[in-house]
């Protein structure tokens, strides 16, 4: 069953004006009920135009050639439009600059009370949103979200949301600007979500490796065209497809990449860490290097890396960068403009140590360390 039929759907802004862009060209798109669809493309290439139409947020420009259907619903069609709202439900990105109440179950209640639900039903619903994203309702109703943390904010964005129930799910970059403890438990909601809420989801992304862990299917959009629609593996595997799209593959995918130009050849659809490991430790074990470690066991541990004669450490870029590792008191000096990487194991405080102890023959120089930024 197709929970979503768009067709012959283009939309241009600013029509008839010097300023006219042409966002969407012609887009024919079917969803199945309970896939995962990932919309992928570069800046600029149509996505979130796309997005704004599914729960009519953009109504199509050509009704009589345009049409898009969602459970039966048109989204040209008025009288149907506030309960296809109720149906699609949209989580933009950076939805925690979207809270505006007082208390976090009052903001999550929003939309349920618009639904003309009962007291009880929005408390119910309520409570089941909180649970279902991971915040526990005796310690987060009664407080204010702007008191909360990023991560805490942007879980009840999108219980806001899913306390309306909706069979689908918009969402549009979801781990934007979140660190990479927050990237994974967002990530791991999604799964969640689609399980227990909304069956099928439609996200965009930029981050592949995110598309690639979590997407049934991926639909790359330029210059307002679909360009690519197929499964994430078929997708990846065409590496200039993907160069022309204006995007990079997995990191999986690259390292299968640098690994063909040193004579080591892999799957091509090979585009998850999983799917790497297994295929470096059957390619080890088979050359007698590494005896196959148990599937329990950490993905690329210590002893994974340590074969220098498939991984060696020659590359240009580590020529052109001086690595430093010392330990906190060892001064050095650097270069005006060098880029120095600097590393520790819990990476909590390597930019305060560090900023007292880096200085330039000619001014203050730049320091990287593992989780950016400058010293």
């Amino acid at each position: 069953m197709q929970a979503i039929e768009i067709k012959n759907l283009s939309f241009v802004y600013s029509a008839r004006t010097p300023n006219e862009k042409r966002a969407l060209d012609d887009i024919n798109l079917s969803v199945e009920e309970g896939s995962l669809v990932a919309l992928v493309g570069a800046t600029g290439s149509g996505k979130s135009t796309l997005i704004m139409h599914l729960n009519g947020l953009i109504k199509p420009q050509d009704k009589k050639r345009s049409s898009i259907v969602v459970h039966d619903m048109s989204a040209s069609d008025k009288k149907a439009l506030k309960k296809l709202r109720f149906e699609v439900g949209m989580v933009f990105q950076y939805p925690e600059y979207q809270l505006f109440a007082d208390t976090v179950a009052k903001d999550i209640a929003f939309g349920p009370k618009n639904m003309k639900l009962s007291a009880e039903e929005v408390d119910a619903r309520v409570r089941r949103a909180m649970q279902v994203v991971g915040l526990d309702y005796d310690e987060f109703a009664g407080r204010s979200p702007f008191d909360l943390s990023g991560g805490e904010k942007r879980r009840v964005a999108i219980a806001g949301v899913i306390a309306m129930q909706p069979k689908i799910l918009v969402l549009d970059e979801p781990v934007a600007g979140l660190d990479p403890a927050g990237r994974k438990e967002l990530l791991a909601l999604i799964k969640t979500l689609q399980r227990e809420i909304s069956p099928t989801v439609v996200l965009v992304s930029h981050n592949m490796d995110d598309v690639a862990r979590l997407a049934d299917r991926v639909v790359a959009l330029k210059d307002g065209r679909i360009v690519a629609d197929g499964a994430p593996r078929d997708v990846f595997a065409d590496r200039q497809l993907v160069k022309d799209i204006g995007l990079d593959v997995p990191f999986a995918a690259r390292v299968v990449d640098n690994l063909e130009e040193k004579g080591i050849s892999l799957d091509k659809h090979i585009i998850t860490d999983e799917e790497l490991y297994n295929a470096l430790t059957d390619l080890f074990a088979s050359a007698g290097k590494l005896k196959k470690p148990a599937p329990e066991e950490e993905f690329f541990d210590d002893e994974f890396f340590d074969d220098e004669e498939f991984f060696d450490d020659d590359s240009e870029e580590d020529e052109e960068e001086d690595i430093i590792k010392d330990d906190p008191e060892q001064e050095c000096t650097v270069p005006e403009g060098a880029c120095l990487e600097a590393e520790e194991n819990d990476g909590s405080e390597k930019t305060k140590n560090r900023r007292k102890d880096m200085t330039s023959d000619k001014g203050p120089a730049r320091a990287r360390g593992e989780g950016g930024g400058n010293v």
